[in-house]
């Protein structure tokens, strides 16, 4: 079981690389001296940044024409090797340097300005550390909310979550459930099924396990025509971005 997991992790690693072209990331910057309402940081999934077909892009492409908002992705490599340069822990690493950043910057310069965070997959998992920084009293008291979709550490289901623990030679550590954001408000949205951030044990019966692969091929590269309630999946992200409630939605 374990040996058939292990190679279900490599399988689910190289796919989830290969459902996107890469794309370079674009800024819209805000005027020069002048500080934006809202700074909204997407943080694309793997090879996918900036991407159209990127869930994260569907979303901040919706403050693109909001006064007084100013839209960045943050730039980092977006792999998982053996596709990509950069092995699973390199490239988070790099992500959440680089997320930091952006916030430290922007709080320094324009200390008023809200700051709206949004992460898909990988770009949860690195959205999802920093926001628990913050939430820790890690980085001062940045005006800071979240969402992460498809987070790989969503609370008792996710893929980092029911394997926990390091793949030696992959350079893949999977780190367990977050303790939570503290004060951030920070709302997490998941596709049932979406084995990213729906896993089930491992231990699990192998249709299950395969139920959960299975999902992932089918809800995880297609968040943006899931329908919640009767509403676009993007719809709700967005209400949920601006107006976090904190906690799990399952969809």
């Amino acid at each position: 079981m374990r040996k058939f997991a292990r190679w279900a992790l490599v399988g689910t690693a190289a796919m989830c690389a290969m459902v996107f072209a890469p794309a370079a990331a674009s800024a819209q910057p805000a005027p020069e001296n002048d500080c934006a309402r809202e700074l909204v940081l997407g943080v694309d999934g793997t090879l996918a940044l900036n991407s159209p077909f990127s869930s994260a892009y569907s979303i901040t492409s919706r403050y693109r024409d909001r006064p007084g908002v100013e839209v960045r992705h943050i730039q980092y490599p977006a792999e998982i090797r053996p596709i990509g340069a950069h092995t699973y822990d390199e490239s988070k690493a790099i992500g959440i340097r680089e997320l930091r950043r952006a916030v430290d910057e922007q709080t320094a310069r324009c200390p008023d300005t809200v700051i709206k965070v949004i992460g898909f997959s990988q770009g949860a998992a690195i959205a999802g550390d920093y926001l628990a920084e913050v939430g820790r009293g890690e980085h001062g008291s940045p005006r800071i909310q979240g969402l992460l979709a498809a987070d790989p550490r969503t609370p008792d289901t996710g893929f980092e979550v029911q394997v926990h623990g390091a793949i030696e030679g992959l350079g893949v550590t999977f780190t367990g459930e977050r303790g939570g954001f503290g004060d951030v408000p920070v709302t997490t949205i998941c596709a049932n099924r979406d084995g990213v951030c729906d896993m089930v044990p491992l231990d699990s019966p192998p249709a299950l396990l395969a139920d959960r692969f299975f999902g992932y091929l089918t809800k995880h590269t297609g968040y943006e025509r899931i329908t919640v309630d009767g509403r676009p999946f993007v719809d709700v992200a967005v209400d949920l971005l601006d107006n976090p409630t904190g906690g799990v939605l399952r969809i």
